[in-house]
C-alpha cells in the first residue's frame, strides 16, 4: 500500500527487538577560564586571580590591535568580502564567454579552431581576474 506524502515513516521493528527509547543529550558544560582561548587558567575564585586573567586578556587584545595596525593581520570580514567579490567577478567573466563567442565557435571550420577560440576566451577571463587580484594586493 503506498504511503501518503507527509505521513510519518516508522522504522520496521524486528519481532524480537524492544522499541528504542530516545535519549536526551547532556548539555555541554559551562566554559571555564581555560576554555577562553587559553588566555587564562582556571582560577580559585580569588580577586587577584580574576584581575590577572582580565589583564592577560586585555594584553592579548591590545597585541591584536597592534598587529592589525601594522598590517600583520587582516580582519576576517575584509577577507570574506574580497573573496566574494573575486568569486563573483570570476563567475561573471566565465558565464559571459558563451554568449560572446557562440557564433564564432559555431562558424569554426574545425573542432581545433573551436577549441582555440574557447581557450583564448578562457585565458582572457582568467588574466583579467589575475590582474584584478594583483591590483587589490597593492
Amino acid at each position: 500500500m503506498p504511503r501518503k506524502i507527509g505521513s510519518t515513516l516508522k522504522r520496521p521493528q524486528m519481532p524480537d527487538q524492544a522499541p528504542r527509547k530516545r535519549v536526551a543529550r547532556a548539555p555541554d558544560p559551562a566554559p571555564t577560564g581555560a576554555d577562553l582561548d587559553g588566555l587564562a587558567k582556571e582560577f580559585d575564585g580569588s580577586l587577584p586571580a580574576a584581575k590577572h586573567a582580565t589583564e592577560k586578556r586585555r594584553a592579548a587584545l591590545l597585541e591584536i590591535e597592534v598587529q592589525l595596525r601594522r598590517g600583520e593581520l587582516i580582519r576576517r570580514t575584509d577577507v570574506d568580502r574580497h573573496s566574494f567579490a573575486t568569486a563573483r567577478t570570476l563567475r561573471n567573466r566565465v558565464m559571459g564567454i558563451s554568449p560572446r563567442v557562440a557564433a564564432e565557435v559555431f562558424a569554426a571550420a574545425s573542432v581545433a579552431d573551436a577549441q582555440r577560440i574557447l581557450d583564448r576566451e578562457l585565458r582572457l577571463a582568467l588574466e583579467v581576474i589575475s590582474e584584478d587580484l594583483a591590483r587589490a594586493d597593492t
